[in-house]
């Protein structure tokens, strides 16, 4: 009977190691996929670089399985500037038709604080300008932008709702914020919390996210309390 017993243990041995081999082969694979994505992105600027004279910003998703190493490889292949983030077009569905239905989304604030927390991590490390982009609305986020160490922060979704307007109140809010807390230049400001200058820089890093958790910070919800 134990004869008999260990061939079977020998087969399920066996068929645990081949299929780790096949979750490692597909790691690597998916590995990589990436790689060249992100290598194909570097070559594509190697190459505009070499065609053009005007400076070159390449504007970036969120969704790199690298961020810093492929910001450090398009500085080595002279970019210009870095736009964080791109917004992806993002349709929905009708389930009647079982169609795309197409959306356009206005940004809102909850975007803005994934850019401001790379921003945060590039800025200082990298010689091409950082352009914020995605969910600045009022002079704080700018304010909160150029800390974090953005050089430039675009407005799209704040014009499109209010309208030119927009522009000067956020410039004179963000100008009033900077004469009240006394910053003498927007150069002074920039920066100034970044991770390379941030007294505590573990804000930007896992143990942030530990002590938040361990912190209660949260939201608060109608049924707290209760």
């Amino acid at each position: 009977m134990c004869r008999r017993a260990a061939p079977r243990t020998v087969r399920r041995t066996s068929g645990c190691e081949s299929c780790a081999r096949k979750r490692t082969g597909c790691r690597d694979a998916g590995s990589r996929r990436q790689a060249r994505v992100e290598q194909r992105l570097v070559d594509i600027v190697a190459v505009l670089k070499e065609s053009i004279l005007i400076p070159l910003a390449v504007k970036l998703s969120p969704f790199y399985s690298a961020l810093p190493h492929l910001a450090s490889e398009l500085d080595r292949m002279g970019a210009d500037g870095l736009v964080l983030f791109n917004r992806f077009y993002q349709p929905g569905i009708d389930p009647v038709t079982r169609a795309p239905v197409p959306q356009l989304r206005y940004s809102d604030a909850s975007e803005l604080l994934l850019r401001l927390y790379w921003i945060a991590i590039l800025a200082g490390r990298v010689r091409p300008s950082l352009a914020l982009s995605g969910g600045a609305h009022e002079p704080l986020d700018a304010v909160n932008a150029l800390m974090a160490g953005a050089d430039v922060v675009q407005l799209v979704s704040a014009l499109l709702k209010d309208g030119p307007g927009r522009l000067t109140a956020i410039r004179d809010g963000f100008t009033r914020w900077g004469d009240e807390h006394g910053f003498a230049s927007v150069g002074e400001m920039r920066g100034c919390v970044s991770l390379s200058n941030c007294h505590h820089p573990e804000g930007f890093e896992r143990a942030g996210y530990v002590n938040v958790l361990q912190s209660g910070r949260f939201p608060a919800t109608p049924w707290a309390g209760h």
